[in-house]
């Protein structure tokens, strides 16, 4: 039997045999369209196969662009992620790579604390009838030549099997800043939760104003 393509009027030798009494969808090797062949010769509605056909193309132009805006968006996303991560704890690497972070640092509390010491550091347990406490002492000194504004401490403490036990991040003086040379005492009482003699080690160091504003533990 002879079939012709509704839309091309492309016409095509086939078999009897291939096309069932129902009918069988087949398509134009010439213009690509769809149709149901069938052995009577009805009328087909080139129109109505024209618009299916521009449905289809449509819907799928419209997976392509969502698809193609999630390829794009996920690499970016994953640099802004690991961007802020690397600038959150690689600060001083990335303020030598990209020295335009640094005002931004200061902003977000970020300064340059080489320059600063703890000296002459004790740590002491006490027991009063409001708890337990570590007695930190000790002093603070900027060897620095600049003034770095308020100092904020971290403070960890461990067990035997290097456990920690409790960290704190807390702004330590009342001063705005600590002046090259100065020297700032330190006695501050930790309270704790817990039997002082499990404490094995003590760890203080600088941290950030973002730190403590973030509560980053």
């Amino acid at each position: 039997m002879i079939i012709s393509c509704p839309s091309c009027n492309t016409k095509f030798k086939v078999d009897d045999k291939l096309i069932p009494d129902a009918g069988r969808k087949v398509r134009c090797s010439n213009c690509k369209i769809e149709w149901v062949a069938t052995k009577t010769t009805e009328e087909i509605n080139i129109d109505h196969i024209i618009n299916e056909n521009s449905k289809v193309s449509k819907a799928n132009q419209k997976v392509y662009e969502e698809t193609s805006k999630w390829f794009y968006l996920f690499p970016l996303t994953t640099f802004i992620f690991l961007f802020f991560i690397a600038c959150i704890f690689a600060k001083d690497i990335m303020v030598k790579k990209l020295p335009i972070l640094e005002p931004l640092y200061s902003y977000m509390g970020y300064y340059d604390t080489k320059g600063l010491r703890f000296t002459d550091l004790s740590f002491n347990p006490a027991k009063t009838n409001q708890g337990n406490f570590i007695l930190i002492n000790g002093k603070i000194v900027n060897f620095s030549d600049k003034i770095i504004p308020t100092i904020y401490m971290r403070i960890i403490l461990k067990d035997k099997d290097n456990i920690v036990l409790v960290k704190q991040v807390l702004p330590y003086s009342s001063n705005e800043q600590i002046n090259p040379k100065q020297v700032l005492n330190v006695n501050y009482p930790m309270r704790i939760w817990f039997d002082y003699e499990r404490i094995a080690s003590v760890e203080i160091d600088i941290a950030s104003q973002f730190e403590f504003a973030f509560n980053i533990r």
